[in-house]
């Protein structure tokens, strides 16, 4: 079977989008337009980096990593060319860690539960690919929560001081919760 896919492989990024957003992936995977990263998905990308270059500090120490950063898996499921790059793999065992970044909503509450995760598709399509190229994936996958807080950007004129709405900087609290 000839499969028509806008790259040469599915990822986790295009299958999610194409569920969520058909029309979108089509814009975004077959003509090029381009979906504008938000900071919170700046920041992920950027604490994906320190972790990778084992970046040390107070919180970022915190996180529980495995042995391999960003183990990137090239595999078929079922004919279908599968790329996956998993936050953090212990090879051997096959177990693997998803890290996520956000910060609590307007009523306070944690943007992921264990309901959350068990419905997120992205643990059992990373599962899936570790298996088909590894002939097995460890039963205990986790997802890391990593709390972050937004400071508000505050300018002051004269004696007004003004916030910025939707902007500000990011930051780690220091709350983990895998």
């Amino acid at each position: 079977m000839k499969l028509n896919l806008p790259k040469d492989y599915i990822s986790w990024s295009q299958f999610n989008l194409w569920t969520r957003n058909p029309e979108m992936y089509r814009k975004e995977y077959y003509y090029g337009v381009k979906r504008t990263p938000n900071v919170e998905m700046k920041y992920g990308d950027t604490l994906a980096r320190m972790l990778e270059m084992g970046v040390k500090g107070p919180v970022i120490d915190k996180i529980p990593r495995y042995k391999v950063s960003e183990y990137k898996i090239e595999t078929d499921i079922a004919g279908v060319p599968v790329l996956a790059f998993v936050d953090s793999f212990q090879p051997g065992v096959c177990k693997f860690l998803e890290f996520k970044t956000g910060h609590k909503d307007a009523k306070g509450k944690d943007p992921w539960d264990a309901v959350k995760v068990r419905k997120h598709g992205q643990l059992p399509f990373y599962a899936a690919a570790i298996k088909a190229a590894n002939g097995k994936c460890h039963s205990d996958v986790r997802l890391v929560w990593i709390e972050t807080s937004v400071t508000p950007n505050k300018e002051k004129f004269g004696s007004f001081e003004m916030e910025a709405v939707r902007s500000g900087k990011l930051a780690m609290t220091g709350r983990v919760e895998v």
